[in-house]
């Protein structure tokens, strides 16, 4: 259904849908008015009424939101179905995402650090009722004006969340077994290869939204199945300079393994909250960076189990990077007058070896050292002495006089140096080759086989392959009906 064909009709004879705030990977969201006070409201509707798995999450949306009582939550007015649509009513908030604040440029420390702690707040009150978001990211995120002006946060979306109750229907059967749901550049690796979901997974979702409100730029950046790799594997980079006292806490929020994190948004909280951030000693507001790491894949992604065949091999903990200065530090007045002490004895060195250039008689003509030249073919070339193969130094037919002479001097064997021919490396297959082979592959749905060959075709064209990644992942990450993972 095309979601402006909704616009100006009215639901249940009191909603009426006025303009379109937002489209989502299952629903879109109105701004509407409520008959017969007049009052303005949020409705998101089931843009897909045939679909009994899609009705279903709109009905635990609904029960979960009900449940959320905190001003960072936005609050459920009402929910209902009328003509086969299925509907949530909703507080409407005036304000912009965090998304939208976010293409203006990074946040100024402070500011940030009173945002995140609010959205951890919202976060507490979800997790003291066994609920956990699995979608926090910027776009979710809505800044509006509070009492005397404050800036305030409304958490939005609960649509995949998870209640964390025996014995209670679980997400993943509206979805299909063995789903991973979530933001990539906001997935915890728990969400990516499917493992015990709780607290630490918002936790991790707000760490990588710390990062990328305070540096500009999402931590991890590239194509979907790039950034999921580098979600499984690798620690947050550091941060940028005069922001480097959070990155312990990035660090520890984002921590591969949910033991290792802050168990909860409390916790994390009261981290950041003991941070002397009081605007000093920060670089100013750094601007968007064009083609930098972003929220790239920004919706609401929904994965298959093969991601549990990548590799996990977590690299340790990254620990804090001090900022160094780079300026070069003034020497001391003594240090220098030793410089000039130095300088004036080497003119004077230098004199007296002209002068006893211009003495000596023409027809000298003196020899050099001969261990001096022998070192330095030892240090010049590999040394191996104790290769019982390696043929004769008189053998190779690149020998030169000079080394027959030098054979000549007494030289102790163990010193004489062995020339190898440098090995040649082999010749892989023509980066045309390896296309037409990735193409065959996909072609057979050999997904496997694809991503082996897109890895070597990396090393050779570069920009090429990042094409063919996004036709890979098309084909074989991502669940769309028809492709090779839907089959």
């Amino acid at each position: 259904m095309n979601p402006r064909q909704l616009i100006g009709r009215q639901l249940a004879d009191k909603y009426t849908l006025e303009s379109l705030l937002g489209v989502g990977g299952f629903g879109a969201v109105y701004r509407a008015r409520q008959a017969p006070i007049d009052r303005l409201v949020a409705v998101k509707v089931n843009l897909h009424p045939h679909r009994v798995d899609l009705q279903a999450r709109f009905v635990r949306e609904a029960r979960l939101q009900a449940e959320l009582r905190h001003p960072g939550c936005v609050m459920l007015l009402d929910c209902g179905e009328t003509e086969g649509l299925f509907y949530l009513v909703q507080e409407f908030v005036d304000g912009r995402s965090l998304k939208a604040e976010l293409g203006e440029g990074a946040l100024a420390p402070e500011r940030a650090v009173e945002l995140i702690c609010q959205v951890l707040g919202a976060l507490s009150e979800a997790h003291r009722h066994h609920i956990v978001h699995r979608d926090i990211k910027p776009a979710n995120i809505m800044l509006t004006r509070g009492l005397g002006g404050r800036e305030e946060v409304r958490v939005l979306d609960f649509g995949i969340a998870k209640l964390l109750v025996d014995n209670e229907e679980d997400t993943e059967s509206l979805t299909g077994t063995g789903m991973s749901l979530g933001t990539p550049a906001y997935m915890a690796p728990e969400q990516i290869r499917p493992g015990p979901i709780g607290p630490p997974t918002d936790v991790y979702a707000v760490g990588a939204m710390l990062y990328r409100v305070l540096a500009g730029r999402a931590a991890f950046g590239g194509a979907t199945i790039d950034v999921l790799t580098q979600q499984l594997n690798k620690p947050p980079p550091p941060l940028p300079d005069g922001l480097s006292m959070f990155d312990p806490i990035v660090a520890r929020a984002m921590a591969k393994r949910p033991e290792d994190r802050f168990q909860t948004a409390a916790e994390m909280s009261a981290a950041l909250r003991v941070l002397p951030v009081d605007g000093s000693g920060f670089v100013p507001r750094p601007p968007p960076v064009p083609g930098g790491p972003t929220d790239g894949a920004d919706q609401t992604l929904v994965t298959p189990p093969m991601m549990g065949s990548m590799p996990a091999t977590p690299e340790p903990s990254a620990s804090p990077v001090p900022v160094t200065d780079l300026r070069p530090s003034p020497q001391p007045a003594r240090a220098r007058r030793g410089s000039g002490l130095l300088a004036i004895l080497a003119l004077v060195v230098l004199g007296a070896g002209i002068g006893l250039w211009i003495a000596l008689p023409g027809d000298v003509d003196p020899e050099p050292a001969p261990d001096a030249a022998v070192d330095a073919l030892v240090l010049a070339g590999p040394f191996d002495a104790a290769a019982p193969d390696s043929p004769p130094d008189a053998a190779l037919p690149d020998a030169r006089p000079v080394d027959a002479a030098l054979d000549a001097r007494p030289v102790d064997a163990a010193r004489r140096p062995i020339r190898r021919p440098k090995p040649i490396p082999p010749r892989g297959p023509s980066a045309s080759t390896l296309i037409r082979r990735f193409e065959t592959q996909l072609d057979a749905c050999r997904c496997a086989d694809a991503r082996q060959t897109l890895a070597a075709l990396r090393a050779k064209v570069g920009d090429r392959a990042r094409k063919l990644a996004s036709k890979h992942e098309a084909a074989c990450v991502l669940f769309i009906p028809g492709n090779c993972q839907s089959r």
